[in-house]
C-alpha cells in the first residue's frame, strides 16, 4: 500500500475504534477470520471435543484436569516374576492384571 492510500485509511480506522471504545465492546462481526492472520484462528467453540464449550479457557481447563487424572492413575508396584512353572507365570500375570484393573488403566 502506498503513503496515500494509509492517509486515507487511518482516519476511517480511528473513527471506528474510537466509537468501539465509546462503546467499550466490538461488536460481533467487526473481526471475522478475514482480518485475523493464519495462524491465529481459534475456530468455533462449538466444534469442540470437550463437554466444555462456554469459553476456550473452559475447555482448556477441562482437557487439564483429564490429563491430570490420567497421570495420576499409578498401578501399584508388581514384583518381578520369579515363576518356574506356567501356573507360577499365571498366577504373577493375573496379579499385574488386577492391579492395572485398581488403578483403573484397565476396564474389567
Amino acid at each position: 500500500m502506498g503513503g496515500k492510500d494509509l492517509l486515507g485509511v487511518a482516519p476511517v480506522l480511528r473513527d471506528e475504534l474510537t466509537s468501539l471504545e465509546a462503546a467499550d465492546i466490538i461488536p460481533a462481526g467487526v473481526i471475522t477470520n478475514a482480518e485475523l492472520a493464519d495462524d491465529v484462528k481459534v475456530g468455533s467453540l462449538t466444534a469442540l471435543t470437550t463437554t466444555a464449550k462456554s469459553s476456550v479457557t473452559a475447555a482448556l481447563n477441562e482437557v487439564d484436569g483429564l490429563a491430570h487424572n490420567a497421570l495420576s492413575r499409578i498401578a501399584v508396584a508388581q514384583a518381578d516374576s520369579v515363576a518356574t512353572d506356567v501356573g507360577g507365570l499365571v498366577a504373577d500375570f493375573n496379579a499385574l492384571l488386577a492391579k492395572l484393573r485398581t488403578a483403573g488403566l484397565l476396564a474389567s
